[in-house]
């Protein structure tokens, strides 16, 4: 199978990140689509991520409606810092399926500061999704060079902006103010259950 790979914190996952999904499967040649939720991420160090358990119970709980959607604990599950270069490798070697990394426009711009990202782009397809709508025209002649310089296999899709972000959620919640049209009521209710974000 063609899997497409959304990785990310998730914290916590929102309407956003499912419309994302939903546009990948609906405009690019995928069978699934994976979420990768960071267990311990590198980047992130400087801030306080909610536990992990929590992140991946949310996930579950956002995604059974989908059935062509489904979570990977792979990262989850790992007590040492993940590397996508690695994780990447952990699934070509036990799997048989071909896979390409979902990123954002934000995500391919920071690519030289992934771990190995040199390694990370030669050995997997990437596909960036274009929030600005070709706002940004300068994005796909970047990419091009990006390609040309690491002989990469990036490629761009476009989707229309969603306005949603997990950081925005979190001050939303902290402040008590409604976010029930920005992340699946299943969530809501988990967030309220376990007292998360207050």
């Amino acid at each position: 199978m063609k899997i497409g790979v959304l990785g990310g914190t998730f914290d916590p996952v929102h309407n956003g990140h499912i419309f994302m999904a939903q546009h990948c499967m609906d405009n690019l040649s995928f069978d699934r689509i994976m979420f990768l939720p960071n267990g311990n991420p590198p980047h992130k160090k400087d801030r306080n991520i909610t536990d992990k358990i929590h992140r991946y119970n949310m996930l579950k709980l956002a995604l059974k409606p989908y059935d062509r959607f489904f979570v990977s604990d792979y990262e989850i599950k790992r007590e040492e810092y993940s590397y996508t270069v690695e994780t990447m490798r952990h699934f070509r070697e036990t799997t048989d399926d071909e896979y390409v990394i979902i990123i954002g426009a934000d995500s391919f711009y920071q690519l030289g500061m992934w771990y190995n990202f040199t390694e990370l782009v030669k050995e997997n397809q990437f596909v960036v999704l274009d929030r600005e709508y070709n706002v940004n025209s300068a994005l796909n002649e970047d990419i091009s060079i990006f390609n040309q310089k690491y002989n990469s296999h990036i490629s761009l899709c476009q989707m229309p902006m969603v306005d949603i972000s997990s950081t925005d959620i979190r001050k939303k919640l902290v402040n008590n103010e409604d976010v029930t049209d920005m992340i699946p009521h299943c969530v809501m209710q988990y967030i309220t259950d376990n007292n998360l974000y207050r």
